[in-house]
């Protein structure tokens, strides 16, 4: 008996799980994993708008609120100012994070693909994240 037999049941000849999807959630092994590791999710909904967003808002992309930064962001290591990603303001995501005195995230990344720490560790999944937290 193989393991995804002793874990989720019988399989057919080819192997397959002789489940549905909703008795494969059902199995206790799934159970267990999804009672461990479940975290609360906030789900985005982006969408395109007809101008600019006020920069006092939680946004995707536009133009970053920039009241809390001295200059625009660059990269610490090539130098190339950043893309900016997204701001998001406690008022509109109070279960996130945000240090003593800051109300805004934000989220910048380097757009040069040739910096050196562009996919080095942890970045192997592309451009080098910058994160700012902001009054």
């Amino acid at each position: 008996m193989g393991l995804f037999s002793k874990l989720f049941g019988k399989t057919d000849e080819g192997g397959k799980l002789d489940l549905s999807p909703e008795q494969f959630i059902q199995t206790p092994y799934v159970q267990h994993a999804l009672k461990r590791y479940q975290k609360r999710a906030v789900i985005l909904n982006p969408r395109t708008t007809a101008g600019p967003i006020n920069p006092k808002l939680s946004k995707f992309g536009g133009a970053p609120n920039l009241n809390g930064l001295d200059t625009y962001p660059c990269c610490d290591v090539c130098d190339r100012p950043l893309n900016f990603v997204l701001q998001l303001y406690q008022r509109d995501f109070p279960e996130h994070y945000y240090p003593k005195g800051k109300d805004l995230f934000q989220l910048f990344r380097c757009p040069n693909s040739t910096c050196p720490d562009a996919y080095s560790e942890p970045f192997l999944a592309g451009h080098k994240m910058f994160v700012y937290y902001c009054r």
